[in-house]
């Protein structure tokens, strides 16, 4: 089980109460042509808060960048 799995709960009574929500995805290849995501979530709270959390972590099953995903 991922971090992200074990605070899927946490992460969705969060998101019910915000304001605004930025998504972000950064990809890169490593060594062996790997293609890696990392996935982000930027928002603000209904209180005005900013805040920022790690959502999960994917890489591709083949290599170069049209493989299929699996999220880790």
């Amino acid at each position: 089980m991922t971090i992200a799995e074990a605070d899927r709960k946490t992460f969705a009574e969060r998101f019910k109460r915000i304001f605004a929500l930025s998504l972000r995805v950064d990809g890169a290849a490593d060594k062996q042509r790997i293609d890696n995501k990392h996935v982000m979530a930027k928002y603000i709270t209904t209180e005005g808060e900013l805040k920022t959390v790690y959502l999960g972590f994917s890489e591709s099953d083949e290599r170069g960048s049209a493989g299929l995903y699996t999220v880790h």
